[in-house]
C-alpha cells in the first residue's frame, strides 16, 4: 500500500520563489530591454532540477515486512518489528516530508523519522496494524 506525501502550498510557493528569483534579479538589475542572460536561466533551471530530484517523488510504501520511505533518489527501510510508537508531529526538523502535518515513527532505541503522508489517520492504523502484527508473534515469544 502506497501513501503519498501531502505537499503544504507554502512549500510550492518557496520552490516557485527558489527558481523564479534568478530571473526576477536579471530582469530587474538589468537596464533595458534586455532579454534574459544565460547564466539566470541556468541557475533557475538547476534550482528547479535539484529540488525535483531531491522531493520527487515522495512516498511511504508498506511493503510485506517493513516500511519504505522514498523521497527524490533516497530511500529507507524500517522493519515492522523495530517501530516502538507512532506520533502526530508538527516538527520543523528536515525529513522526507513536503508537509508539516507529519508523522513521527519511533525505531529502535533512540531513532526516530518524520513523514508526512496525505491520508495521515490512515497511513498510521495501517502502519499501527502491520506492526502488531509483526511483534506479536516476539510478544508470544517472550511469555512461554
Amino acid at each position: 500500500m502506497r501513501y503519498h506525501s501531502r505537499i503544504d502550498a507554502w512549500l510550492l510557493l518557496v520552490f516557485a520563489a527558489m527558481v523564479a528569483l534568478p530571473l526576477l534579479l536579471d530582469v530587474l538589475i538589468t537596464p533595458g530591454p534586455v532579454p534574459l542572460k544565460p547564466s539566470s536561466m541556468l541557475l533557475s533551471g538547476l534550482t528547479l532540477g535539484l529540488a525535483v530530484y531531491f522531493c520527487f517523488p515522495c512516498y511511504y510504501e508498506l511493503e510485506q515486512d517493513g516500511l519504505l520511505i522514498r523521497c527524490g533518489r533516497r530511500e529507507q527501510r524500517i522493519a515492522y518489528r523495530d517501530i516502538v510508537a507512532l506520533a502526530y508531529s508538527r516538527n520543523l526538523a528536515a525529513a522526507p516530508a513536503l508537509s508539516l502535518r507529519r508523522v513521527l515513527i519511533r525505531h529502535g532505541r533512540w531513532s526516530g523519522q518524520l513523514v508526512s503522508p496525505r491520508d495521515r489517520e490512515g497511513f498510521m492504523r495501517a502502519l499501527q496494524a502491520r506492526v502488531t502484527q509483526a511483534q506479536a508473534p516476539a510478544a508470544l515469544q517472550r511469555q512461554e
